[in-house]
C-alpha cells in the first residue's frame, strides 16, 4: 500500500487531506455551545442544560469543578451550578478541551518529549496544549488592554482564537505520527520555523493542514483563517474583516514563545517583539505590561482545565527551565554550526586558492596534482586520486600522489568496463558504479580501506568523465553540500579546461608541423617547377651555343698568340675572358640540365678547402678586396680525417662561397673553418667575412637563380644557385646567417660525411 510520503507531488497532498477530512468531528452538542457561547446574549442556564444531554461532557465539567479552589466542590452537584461557578470562558476552554483531545488523542496518551528517549522525538502534547492555552490568555489580555484595536471583538473570542490556532499540528501528528516524529527531531536539532521543516518532510505546514480541519469540523470562518494566517507578518495578509482578530492571536502567539511558556514545537528566532506590535498595531509597552497577570491567569485556566496544579512561582522556574533548555539548544546548534562554518571557509578559500592559481597550470597532469592537493585541504585527507578519462573512447587513468609527492598515473587495462567508469563519473549508484569501485580498490589496495571506497563525480564537459576517489564516509555533511558542489565544479572545470587545452596545444603542433610540410613542400614544387624550365633552358642553351662559342674561344686564343700588337693583344684577352664566363654561365645552366653525378672517395678536409680558397680568390675581383683583406683557414679536430665525399663538386661548392666572401668588402680575413656539429657530429664548413653583409632582400632571394644585386653584367647570378645544388647532390644544406653591415656567415652542413665499412674496405682493396 503506498503511503502519503511515497505518493508523488500534489497526489501526496491530497491523501493527507483526505485522511484530515476523515477524522472525526466535533459533536453536535460541542457545536452548539460553542455557538450559545458565542452570542453576546449568551444564557448560561440554557448552555447548561445542553451540557446536561451529553454525559461525557457533564462528568467533564463536574470533574474540574472538584479540581478547582473558589468554592467547596461539595456544594456543586449540578452543571448549572458548574457552569456558574467557573464562567462562560472556562466552560467553553474546557468543552473544546474535551472535544479536541477525544478527536486529535489526548495529553494522557503522550508522555513529556525526552530528548534522550530511544528513537524519534515525538510531539510534547501536553506543552503544546499548555502553549495554546497561553496563547488564548494572552490574546484575552490584548484585547482586554487594546479595546479600540478590538472594536467588534469580545475578550472571549480572542480567547478561543488563540485556543485553537495549532490545532493544525495536532492533526498532522495525529495522520501522520511518524513523518510529524521526524520534523520534531529536525526543529529539535536546529533553530528553524516548524512550518518550514513540515513542509520539507511532509508536503503541507500546520496552517493549512489546521485551516482544512476547521472547515471540516465547521467552525466560524473568523477561526479558520486565524488557523490559517496566523504568523505571517502583516503586509502578507489580505484584507479580511477579522483581521484584528489574526492580528491579536500572531502577537499573543510572539509574547508566549518568548516568555517560553509551554512548547510550540520550535525553538526558530523570534522577530523583534516591539516592531511586531507596531506593525499590527498594537502599543508595546501594554504589551509588555500584561507579562505578571499572563503568568497569573495561566495558572489558573491550567487548573480549571485540569493540566495540573501549578502556582504563579511553579510557572515562572518551568519558564526559566524552558529558556534554559531552548538557550542549551542553541549553544549546541552554534557549535555545530561554528564547526561547520569553519570546515565550509577552509572550502571556500581553497575553492578562491584553486582559481588564483589557475594560470599556474600548464597541462593536465598539473592541473591533477592541483586538484589532489586541493582536496587534501580542503577535506582534511591525503587518500584522494582522480579516475580520468579525457575524451570519449579514450584510455582511463587513475592519477594520484606517491608517497614522496611526485605524480603517478595508472592507466587501466584496455579491456575495463567502460559504462561502468563512466557511471561511476557520472554520479550513478547501482550495480555499475559498485563494479567500477572494485576495480579502483584492486588498483588502490594500499590505501587499505577496510569500509571499501567512495567517488565524488566531477562537473566535466562531453566525452570527459572525472571522479574524486576518496576513503571518507561523507563528504558533504561537513564542508557543506554547497561547497561541495562548488569544489565539484571548479575541479571539474579545471581538468576540462586542462584537457582541452592540451587537446589544442597537440593540434596546434600537428597543424604547424602540417603547415611546415605543406610550405617546403610547395617551396620544392616551385623549385622544380622553375628548375625544370630552367632545365629545358639550359639544354637547348648548352646545345645551341656550346659548339659556336668553342670555335670561337679557341679562335680568339689563337689571334692572340699571334699578334704582335699590344694593344690588339690585351682587346683579345678581354674577349677570351669574356667567353670563358659566357661557357661557365653555359656550364651552370649545364647543371640543371642534367645534374653531374656524385663520386664519392675518401679526401680530405684540408685538400677540399685549399683547392675552394684558390678557386674563390681567382673568380673574386682584385679590385673588390679591401685592403688587408685574405683567407685564414681553421680545420678543428675531428675533421682532420678521412671524408667521403666527390672533391671536385664539394670544391666547387665551397668556392663560391668563399669568391663571395672575397668580394663582400671585408676589412678583416675571410675566416673559412671546418668542425663538428657537438649535438649530433655533422660535418660544418663556415665561410664568414666582416663585410657589408646581405639586405633583407638580398637573404630572401640569395639562392634564387640569375638573383644579384651587383651592377648589370659583373655578376650571373648563380654562384649561390650552384653552390646550394652541388650541397644537395651530397644530402647536404647551405645556409646564410647576415644583416646589413654585420658581415655574413655561409654555412654548409653534411650529415653524411664519413666513410662506410663497406668504402673503406672499397678503398683497402683499391689500395692493395
Amino acid at each position: 500500500m503506498t503511503t502519503p510520503l511515497e505518493a508523488p507531488g500534489s497526489a501526496r497532498l491530497e491523501m493527507i487531506l483526505q485522511q484530515i477530512d476523515a477524522l472525526p468531528t466535533l459533536s453536535p452538542i460541542a457545536l452548539r455551545v460553542l455557538e450559545l457561547s458565542s452570542s453576546e446574549s449568551a444564557d448560561l442556564k440554557e448552555i447548561a442544560r445542553v451540557i446536561e444531554s451529553d454525559p461525557a461532557l457533564t462528568a467533564r465539567l463536574l470533574s474540574l469543578c472538584r479540581r478547582a479552589d473558589r468554592v467547596i466542590s461539595t456544594r456543586i452537584t449540578t452543571v448549572d451550578r458548574a457552569a456558574v461557578m467557573l464562567g462562560m470562558e472556562s466552560v467553553r476552554a474546557a468543552m473544546l478541551s474535551v472535544e479536541v483531545f477525544s478527536v486529535l488523542g489526548g495529553a494522557e496518551e503522550e508522555g513529556p518529549l525526552v530528548p534522550d528517549a530511544p528513537g524519534p522525538p515525538r510531539l510534547d502534547r501536553r506543552e503544546l496544549w499548555r502553549h495554546c492555552l497561553a496563547t488564548a490568555c494572552a490574546a484575552e489580555l490584548l484585547a482586554e488592554t487594546h479595546p479600540e484595536r478590538m472594536t467588534g471583538y469580545r475578550p472571549q473570542e480572542a480567547f478561543l482564537a488563540g485556543l485553537l490556532h495549532d490545532m493544525g499540528k495536532l492533526a498532522l501528528d495525529r495522520v501522520l505520527p511518524r513523518a510529524y516524529a521526524k520534523v520534531v527531531a529536525l526543529c529539535e536539532a536546529r533553530p528553524v520555523f516548524i512550518a518550514d521543516v513540515e513542509r520539507a518532510v511532509i508536503g503541507l505546514d500546520h496552517h493549512a493542514a489546521g485551516k482544512r480541519l476547521a472547515e471540516h469540523w465547521g467552525l466560524p470562518h473568523a477561526l479558520q483563517d486565524v488557523v490559517w494566517l496566523h504568523a505571517q507578518r502583516a503586509s502578507a495578509l489580505p484584507e479580511l474583516p477579522h483581521f484584528a482578530l489574526i492580528a491579536v492571536v500572531t502577537v499573543a502567539d510572539a509574547l508566549v514563545r518568548r516568555l517560553h511558556l509551554g512548547w510550540s514545537g520550535s525553538d526558530a528566532l523570534l522577530a523583534n517583539l516591539d516592531e511586531l506590535c507596531r506593525e499590527f498595531g498594537f502599543d508595546p509597552r501594554r504589551v509588555r505590561g500584561v507579562h505578571d497577570e499572563l503568568r497569573a491567569r495561566l495558572s489558573q485556566r491550567s487548573k480549571d482545565l485540569g493540566l495540573d496544579a501549578q502556582t504563579d512561582s511553579d510557572l515562572l522556574v518551568q519558564c526559566v527551565t524552558n529558556a534554559n533548555r531552548r538557550m542549551g539548544r542553541l549553544v549546541e546548534t552554534m557549535m555545530r554550526r561554528s564547526d561547520g562554518a569553519a570546515v565550509q571557509s577552509r572550502a571556500l578559500r581553497e575553492i578562491a586558492s584553486f582559481h588564483a592559481s589557475s594560470g599556474e597550470r600548464r597541462n593536465l597532469s598539473e592541473a591533477l596534482t592541483a586538484v589532489v592537493l586541493s582536496a587534501r585541504a580542503a577535506l582534511e585527507g591525503s587518500a584522494f586520486a582522480v579516475l580520468l578519462r579525457v575524451r570519449e573512447g579514450a584510455p582511463w587513468s587513475l592519477f594520484r600522489l606517491g608517497s614522496a609527492g611526485e605524480p603517478v598515473t595508472a592507466w587501466l587495462e584496455p579491456d575495463a568496463p567502460d559504462a561502468d567508469l563512466f557511471a561511476l563519473t557520472q554520479g550513478r549508484g547501482g550495480a555499475a558504479s559498485a563494479k567500477a569501485l572494485a576495480l579502483l580498490e584492486e588498483r588502490l589496495a594500499d590505501w587499505g580501506a577496510p569500509d571499501g571506497l567512495r567517488a565524488l563525480a566531477l562537473t566535466g564537459g562531453p566525452g570527459l568523465g572525472a571522479a574524486l576517489v576518496h576513503t571518507r564516509d561523507s563528504l558533504g555533511s561537513e564542508a557543506g553540500e554547497e561547497c561541495v558542489a562548488a569544489l565539484r565544479a571548479s575541479w571539474g572545470a579545471a581538468l576540462v579546461a586542462s584537457a582541452q587545452h592540451d587537446g589544442a596545444r597537440r593540434l596546434a603542433e600537428q597543424l604547424a608541423e602540417a603547415n611546415r610540410d605543406m610550405s617546403a613542400l610547395q617551396a620544392r614544387l616551385v623549385e622544380s617547377e622553375s628548375m625544370a624550365r630552367l632545365g629545358e633552358l639550359a639544354a637547348g642553351a648548352a646545345h645551341e651555343m656550346n659548339n659556336p662559342l668553342t670555335i670561337i674561344s679557341g679562335n680568339l686564343q689563337l689571334l692572340a698568340d699571334s699578334t704582335l700588337d699590344p694593344s690588339r693583344e690585351r682587346g683579345l684577352r678581354a674577349a677570351i675572358e669574356a667567353s670563358d664566363r659566357l661557357a661557365d654561365l653555359i656550364g651552370s645552366l649545364h647543371l640543371y640540365a642534367s645534374s653531374p653525378t656524385v663520386r664519392r672517395e675518401a679526401t680530405t678536409m684540408r685538400a677540399v678547402l685549399m683547392a675552394a680558397i684558390e678557386t674563390g680568390s681567382r673568380r673574386a675581383d682584385p679590385q673588390e678586396a679591401a685592403p688587408g683583406s685574405g683567407v685564414v683557414v681553421n680545420i678543428e679536430p675531428g675533421c682532420d680525417g678521412p671524408v667521403w665525399a666527390d672533391p671536385g663538386l664539394l670544391t666547387e661548392a665551397a668556392s663560391e662561397l668563399v669568391a663571395n666572401a672575397l668580394r663582400s668588402g671585408s676589412e678583416s680575413p675571410v675566416e673559412v673553418r671546418a668542425h663538428l656539429d657537438p649535438f649530433d657530429g655533422r660535418l660544418m664548413i663556415t665561410v664568414t667575412d666582416g663585410g657589408r653583409g646581405l639586405s633583407e632582400r638580398a637573404r630572401k632571394h640569395a639562392f634564387d637563380p640569375f638573383f644579384s644585386e651587383h651592377p648589370a653584367g659583373r655578376r650571373s647570378g648563380l654562384g649561390l644557385t650552384r653552390a646550394r645544388r652541388l650541397v644537395e647532390l651530397h644530402g647536404g644544406t647551405v645556409a646564410l646567417e647576415s644583416g646589413p653591415g654585420q658581415g655574413t656567415c655561409a654555412r654548409i652542413v653534411l650529415p653524411d660525411w664519413r666513410p662506410t665499412p663497406r668504402a673503406e674496405q672499397g678503398r683497402t682493396d683499391q689500395a692493395a
